[in-house]
């Protein structure tokens, strides 16, 4: 026998008004209870594991973060290490490069109004992690233009070192005094290390 809302409402009038209370207390208990256990307690449970994922995911953004920022720093050392190698390789370059060096005494010399009588090339020393590439020279002209040849070839960019100077053979021209100036002209390259 089911009873109904009607007759379940006169039965709950009937209480004492402690009772009632009580009875809606429990009521109102077992509502709350319900929805911390079947909604809240899960929403509770999700939020805090969606806040653990956030804190990992932004650990894991920073810790990318500061890799990329190495490697950004990394790849501008290695760009700052290669330039300067290839500065570094025009004064002391692998190769001995000996035409264009000829080619640069030669430009020099016409610059300083020289005349080139003879270029010798020497054999080249090995010297630690250089070796050494003489070139034994004889040229002809005023003192002045033999102090500017000798000062031009100074500015090259590759390294050269004029050793061994002789004047002599000094002459009288229209052009003023002439002189024969023999030296050696060496130049430089670095020698690398054979791998194995």
């Amino acid at each position: 026998m089911a009873l109904g809302v009607n007759e379940v409402l006169q039965q709950f009038d009937r209480l004492q008004s402690k009772l009632k209370l009580a009875l809606l207390g429990a009521i109102v208990a077992a509502v709350a209870a319900a929805f911390y256990f079947l909604l809240y307690a899960d929403l509770v449970t999700q939020t805090e594991a969606a806040q653990a994922q956030v804190a990992q995911l932004q650990g894991e953004k920073a810790s990318y973060e500061d890799k990329k920022q190495r490697y950004i720093a990394f790849r501008a050392e290695v760009k700052g290490l290669l330039q300067e190698k290839k500065e570094l390789v025009k004064v002391l370059p692998t190769e001995a490069e000996i035409p264009s060096f000829l080619q640069a005494l030669h430009s020099q010399a016409e610059l300083a109004g020289l005349n080139i009588m003879t270029f010798e090339k020497q054999p080249e020393a090995a010297r630690g992690f250089y070796a050494e590439i003489p070139v034994r020279m004889l040229i002809n002209g005023t003192y002045h233009q033999i102090n500017k040849f000798f000062y031009s070839v100074g500015q090259l960019k590759r390294i050269v070192n004029i050793q061994d100077v002789g004047l002599g053979d000094v002459q009288e021209t229209a052009q003023g005094m002439l002189l024969k100036a023999r030296f050696v002209s060496s130049t430089y390259r670095f020698l690398e290390k054979n791998p194995g």
